[in-house]
C-alpha cells in the first residue's frame, strides 16, 4: 500500500503531546516496520519503528520520541 492509501484508513490510535496530536493510521510489517500517521496539520507521514534496549517500540516525529505503548487505541 502507498502512504496515501494508509492515511485514508480509519484511525487505530491517537497520541497527544502538549497542544498537538497524532492520528496513527496503520503499521506496516516486514523487514523494517513503519508507522503511518497524520500530524496536527493534516499531513501524512511514515516513520521507521525503532526499539529501546528494553524492547519498547517508538518512532521519531520532529525530534520527539513517540512511544507506541503510550498511544491510545480507538477501536
Amino acid at each position: 500500500m502507498t502512504k496515501k492509501e494508509f492515511c485514508k484508513r480509519d484511525t487505530i490510535a491517537v497520541y497527544s503531546f502538549g497542544l498537538y496530536g497524532l492520528e496513527i493510521k496503520g503499521i506496516e510489517h516486514g523487514i523494517n516496520e513503519y508507522v503511518y500517521y497524520i500530524d496536527y496539520v493534516g499531513i501524512c507521514h511514515r516513520s521507521v519503528i525503532k526499539y529501546n534496549t528494553n524492547s519498547s517500540p517508538y518512532f521519531i516525529f520532529k525530534g520527539h520520541r513517540i512511544p507506541l505503548d503510550e498511544c491510545i487505541r480507538t477501536n
